[in-house]
């Protein structure tokens, strides 16, 4: 399987080093693992949009600010698991240019916390990709965030600068159904190496 877990526990390191910091995240850390848990046992409510991604013929996601690792990072496995071209962008990289090649044939996934001064942009935006003839797929976010999408995936109940380690879950349970639903076993991507071998040039 690609590097889920490794991924998840990444996130956990980096926002226990921040509350050490002075972050003051310890009350909502404690609240992480009973958000994942009630994602994962709400993964029946995935396969909207798994139905919807099954078929695209182009797939972009995108995230912005604490969210935007987390988009690329569902990018990153849709495309090693799906084995289909998958582009992931930073909320500002698809506004300043490749919204243009936003069309009827593009499916766009959304990643979003559900609260912060990025989420009203993110809603925004789900609007305007709505527009160009994109079907969109959110991932977290608020009610208005929801209502702005085509297919709404549920995320944590958490605050913004812990939201990713909430989010990425749903995304996850998203990457693994959709790749079994086009055929392929998400455990076993082609391709796929645990160790990576550079250059010695």
């Amino acid at each position: 399987m690609p590097a889920t877990k490794t991924h998840l526990t990444q996130l956990v390191a980096m926002a226990v080093l921040a509350d050490a910091l002075g972050a003051d995240l310890e009350q909502d850390l404690g609240r992480v693992a009973d958000e994942v848990a009630a994602a994962v046992r709400a993964a029946e409510l995935v396969e909207p949009a798994v139905a919807l991604l099954r078929d695209a013929a182009h797939v972009v996601v995108t995230g912005r600010g604490l969210c935007s690792g987390t988009a690329l990072e569902t990018a990153l496995k849709i495309e090693e698991t799906s084995l289909t071209p998958v582009r992931g962008y930073s909320y500002a990289d698809l506004r300043h240019g490749p919204i243009s090649v936003i069309e009827p044939s593009v499916v766009a996934v959304l990643v979003a916390a559900s609260d912060g001064p990025m989420l009203e942009p993110m809603t925004a935006l789900a609007d305007d990709l709505r527009r160009r003839g994109a079907r969109v797929v959110g991932i977290g976010g608020d009610t208005p965030f929801a209502r702005a999408c085509d297919v709404h995936v549920p995320g944590p109940d958490l605050p913004e600068p812990v939201a990713p380690l909430g989010l990425v879950v749903p995304a996850q349970m998203l990457v693994e159904r959709l790749a079994r639903a086009r055929g392929h076993d998400p455990d076993n991507p082609r391709g796929l190496a645990k160790v990576t071998r550079t250059d010695s040039h």
